[in-house]
């Protein structure tokens, strides 16, 4: 067989790993078991998750061949550990019963390499335990020779990081320095509500009320002892203060601070979040791909039908592009004004009545102002604005095309709603975030057309009523102003043509004529 086979083989990871658990790994076993019986080595483990959360824990050995003469590094065994408890008593026991399965002797085992041998509870203290006796003074010296080298890592990992300098500058805010004895604490607060910003939905008010009455809740004795705990003692003593009624005092500081105790903290986790936050924005992409909100994106634009079916999408251009320019730019737009996008001819409006084109309704995802970012053409209508002078028949018309608008509102709900990656700012590559929603579109409109019932239920999405008013979907209580869909910028209304604005009439002068409905005039009041 062809041996560069492997290096231009491609594929995903739980592929990967069944190649590696169940070919590769017996064959390396059967290699290297009868060797360790009867040789000493060294061994490192390490424990990882695979795609599906599966935990696994990795042995490696490294041992002098007795044949060769040669040094010799071996994969031994993957094994399948325990989701729920992966303490180190329970890795210990699992790496334990498999030496015991292979006859091979604890005292073998020369030297040991794992995670967390700073700590006391740890696999490398039960590894110790079973093979080496250390003196207490050289065990503590490992432990502080590796919390060193990982004080250092993240030293070195944070100067890496200047789009995350500030984040992580803040979060000193809660140190009991500033958290206990700073009396500038307005000041301060700006600094916990920039994290709380990022890590979830707070209500600042609530959230501003605690962390101001934190300084004078408690005596300077108390303040005192508290600061000689570590960070999760002393939280966890202040959060579980209650009032009368047994509430907790301070739930929405709770609630921050267990978004905070859940950042990455391990070595692990850290480097998996720190080495795509190094790489969010293209190289030598500058400002191209920063929004008006102070974050890096890339614009989605979507063409959809009554139906909540996507029929085109424009996906991975600079975030920068906020304004109308962006939908011209597109190859949607572009499409539109040649006249190329296969439309039906235009045809009457109603039995004879005047003869329009089929037209599109402009719309932002999830949004909050009536702007131009679609300007107004004889293919994409548009609300009239007050400086037009409002009528009522205006008012009616830009009802009407509310409701139309609603439709792509909800195609982007329903996505956020029912595609997690979407319910917060994606941490990956322009290329890989833009084919993660390539990915999502098909999904959607293959779902949309298959499961119709199961994917958008009555409840899910905006649902008119008999009356007039629209019952809301309960994808608005889902999401919040955190997930990965946010507004392009509002611009100016721009100039449009005489036909285009010809247009917008007959649509106005149809919805307050033939194309009336009852309720109408009592809803644009509502």
């Amino acid at each position: 067989p062809n041996p560069n086979v492997l290096q231009t083989m491609r594929m995903g990871r739980t592929k990967c790993r069944n190649i590696i658990s169940n070919i590769l790994c017996p064959v390396e076993t059967e290699q290297v078991v009868h060797k360790l019986q009867r040789t000493k080595f060294s061994v490192f483990i390490d424990e990882t998750s695979d795609i599906c959360n599966t935990k696994w824990m990795t042995s490696f050995v490294r041992y002098v061949d007795p044949e060769t003469l040669n040094i010799r590094a071996q994969l031994v065994k993957l094994i399948t550990i325990d989701t729920k408890d992966s303490s180190a008593t329970k890795l210990f026991n699992a790496f334990w019963n498999e030496l015991w399965t292979f006859q091979i002797p604890f005292r073998n085992i020369i030297a040991l390499s794992c995670d967390n041998a700073n700590v006391k509870n740890t696999l490398l203290t039960h590894l110790l335990t079973g093979s080496v006796v250390l003196e207490v003074d050289t065990i503590t010296s490992i432990r502080q020779n590796c919390l060193q080298f990982y004080q250092t890592a993240a030293e070195e990992i944070r100067k890496r990081l200047p789009i995350m300098n500030i984040f992580l500058e803040r979060l000193q805010v809660f140190a009991p320095s500033a958290a206990l004895f700073d009396n500038n604490r307005e000041t301060l607060f700006h600094h916990v509500i920039f994290v709380a910003k990022k890590l979830g939905d707070f209500d600042e008010e609530c959230l501003k009320k605690e962390w101001l009455s934190l300084s004078t809740d408690f005596t300077a004795k108390e303040k005192e002892s508290l600061s000689q705990l570590n960070f999760d003692n002393m939280w966890k003593h202040i959060l579980q203060r209650q009032l009368s009624n047994n509430s907790y005092k301070y739930p929405n500081l709770r609630n921050l601070l267990s978004a905070v105790r859940s950042l990455p903290n391990s070595n692990a986790d850290a480097e998996r979040v720190f080495s795509i936050l190094t790489d969010l924005c293209p190289n030598n992409a500058g400002s191209e791909y920063y929004n008006y909100k102070n974050s890096h994106s890339i614009i989605l634009l979507v063409v959809c039908d009554a139906n909540y079916i996507i029929r085109a999408v424009d996906i991975g251009a600079p975030g920068r592009q906020g304004d109308a320019g962006v939908f011209k730019n597109s190859m949607i737009g572009q499409l539109f004004d040649r006249k190329e996008f296969n439309l039906p001819l235009p045809e009457p409006l109603y039995e004879n009545g005047p003869i329009l084109p089929y037209v599109m309704v402009g719309d932002e995802a999830f949004p909050t102002v009536v702007s131009e970012v679609f300007p107004l053409t004889d293919y994409m209508m548009q609300p009239y604005t007050a400086k037009s002078g409002m009528t009522l028949e205006k008012r009616i018309y830009n009802y009407r095309l509310s409701r139309v608008r609603r439709t792509v509102e909800n195609v982007f709900g329903i996505m956020a709603s029912q595609w997690r990656l979407l319910r917060r700012p994606i941490l990956a590559k322009v290329t890989t975030a833009t084919k993660m929603v390539q990915a999502i579109v098909c999904l959607h409109n293959w779902l949309r057309k298959h499961e119709q019932e199961t994917y958008v239920t009555q409840e899910l999405a905006d649902w008119p009523l008999a009356d007039g008013n629209i019952r809301d979907g309960s994808w608005r209580k889902t999401l919040n102003d955190n997930c990965a869909f946010t507004n392009i910028k509002p611009t100016q209304p721009r100039a449009y043509s005489l036909r285009a604005a010809n247009i917008r009439e007959e649509f106005c002068m149809y919805f307050n004529e033939e194309g009336e409905v009852g309720w109408q005039n009592i809803q644009i009041y509502k």
